[in-house]
C-alpha cells in the first residue's frame, strides 16, 4: 500500500486529498478527461488533474478540482492548487 500511496501518481493524488481531510473523496476519487491549461510557473516534474467530483473547501465553499502531483526521482508528492480555479 505505501508503494502504491508513493510511486504512482494515482495513489499520490488519494493521499494527498486524504491527507487535506477528505477521506470520502479519497476513496471515490475520479480525473476529469478535461485537464486545465497549464501555468505559466508549473515546474517539469509537475502534472495537474482535474477531479470531475471535487472536495470542497468548508470554509469558502469552492470545490478544490485542481491537484498537482510533483515527480521527484521516484516518489510523486502531491497537493492541491488553493482556490481550485481553472487557469
Amino acid at each position: 500500500m505505501l508503494v502504491y500511496l508513493l510511486l504512482t501518481p494515482t495513489g499520490a493524488l488519494r493521499f494527498a486529498v486524504l491527507r487535506n481531510g477528505y477521506a470520502i473523496n479519497a476513496v471515490n476519487l475520479k480525473l476529469s478527461e478535461n485537464p486545465c491549461k497549464t501555468p505559466i510557473d508549473m515546474a517539469r516534474n509537475q502534472t495537474i488533474y482535474t477531479f470531475s467530483n471535487p472536495p470542497f473547501e468548508e470554509d469558502t465553499k469552492t470545490p478544490l478540482e485542481n491537484w498537482v502531483i510533483s515527480k521527484i526521482w521516484f516518489l510523486s508528492i502531491g497537493g492541491n492548487i488553493m482556490g481550485g480555479n481553472k487557469f
